[in-house]
Parts: structure tokens; sequence; C-alpha cells
């Protein structure tokens, strides 16, 4: 299915799936996982625990957040696709990050531990029909999708590697 089939759309995350093209939720989960292979490590790498601003997240702390938060957005599509509607709770970003441990890690491991976690993420939307994708639940306090879910985790993948690029080099 196609970002478009999307219904109804969801208030603050559409801040995420606005940054996903119109594509098939398959397609656009490969060309995220592509942007994940293609990002240079050995650039970054020396900069990971680097912050452009005092009390930004480091590079690595970034990665960390991006895992994170695509194992709490998958255990809420998992949820609306079981047909549970919530509400579902939110969850503390800077708490997670803060908590992570991503110091003693390489950037090369949180970008692996990524891979890893796109590949499961994908494996689970692919097993949806799409009367599940269309299914939706209370997260946080809005209304989504499960399909919306699948769009909110690419994009909030694109968010984030957007800022990698104009901040952190």
């Amino acid at each position: 299915m196609k970002k478009a089939a999307i219904f109804p759309t969801p208030t603050y995350f559409d801040r995420y799936i606005n940054q996903v093209p119109d594509l098939e939720l398959e397609d656009a989960f490969a060309l995220a996982y592509k942007d994940l292979e293609n990002f240079d490590v050995a650039r970054y790498e020396p900069r990971g625990d680097w912050t452009y601003a005092p009390g930004k997240w480091t590079i690595k702390d970034v990665f960390l957040h991006m895992i994170d938060t695509e194992r709490v957005f998958v255990y809420r599509a998992m949820s609306f696709a079981r047909n549970d509607k919530g509400p579902l709770a939110g969850f503390d970003q800077d708490k997670f990050v803060a908590n992570g441990l991503s110091k003693i890690r390489t950037l090369e491991s949180l970008v692996e531990e990524m891979k890893y976690t796109r590949k499961a993420t994908e494996a689970m939307f692919n097993g949806f029909s799409e009367a599940v994708l269309l299914r939706t639940g209370i997260s946080w306090k809005y209304e989504i999708s499960v399909i919306a879910m699948g769009f909110t985790i690419i994009g909030h993948q694109i968010h984030h590697m957007q800022i990698l690029k104009e901040r952190y080099l």
C-alpha cells in the first residue's frame, strides 16, 4: 500500500510521514535501508561523541534514539495489527538516550544494530495484509493506523539522517 492510503492522517506523526514520498511501504522501507547501508560510518566515527551545541545529542546518541524509537513504534504497530486499540503510552526519549550507554559503543555497532532492527521491522510489516495495515489504535494520544506507523518509522529515520548531514559534519 502507498502512503496515500493513510487515514486518518495522524496529528503529530505527520511531521515524519510527510518526509516520505508516496511509495509502496515495501519500497519506502527498501530505500530507507539503502540509506543505512550507504551511511559513511568511517566519516562520522571520529565525531561519534561530539555534539554541535550544548544539550544536543551526540551522533551515537542519535543512532541509539533511532533504534529505541523504532522499537517503540514497532510495538505500537504490532499492537494495533493485533487489534489492541490502546491507548499506548508515550516514552521519554531524553531519558532513553541518557540511559542508553552510547558512550561505550562504537558508531559502527550502533549502525549495525539499526540495520538489524530495520530488517526485523520490515519482516513484520511484510507479514501484514492490507486490512491489517488499515487498523488503527491510539498511540500516545493520537489515532494512527498500522500503515501510518510504518511510514512514521521511515520518516523518523529520514528526519534524523538529514540532521546528521546538516549539523554533524
